[in-house]
């Protein structure tokens, strides 16, 4: 039937079907996107993680060579001893 024949009633339930249509498909490109996000998300939250657990490796290396440079000059307990609360106190100040 040509559109110029169509009846008000035929053009309408077109219209909304059309609607219906594009409605569930920007729902679905919407849960896409989100997924996708979710997904890029993780990955930087994975990201961040290791290069946390990194730093803190390398803050242990760094108290470890403190320990044992003053370990040269004082007995290795005290150095210890010493390293552990000034680092204690720096952690809560």
């Amino acid at each position: 039937m040509p559109d110029q024949e169509r009846s008000f009633g035929d053009l309408f339930r077109q219209l909304t079907q059309d609607l219906s249509t594009l409605m569930r498909q920007e729902v679905m490109l919407a849960k896409t996107e989100l997924s996708q996000k979710a997904s890029e998300a993780g990955k930087d939250v994975g990201l961040l993680a290791a290069g946390g657990a990194i730093a803190y490796a390398g803050f242990l290396v760094i108290l470890a060579g403190v320990v044992l440079a003053l370990g040269l000059v004082l007995p290795w307990w005290a150095s210890a001893l010493i390293v552990g609360v000034v680092s204690r106190r720096s952690a809560t100040s």
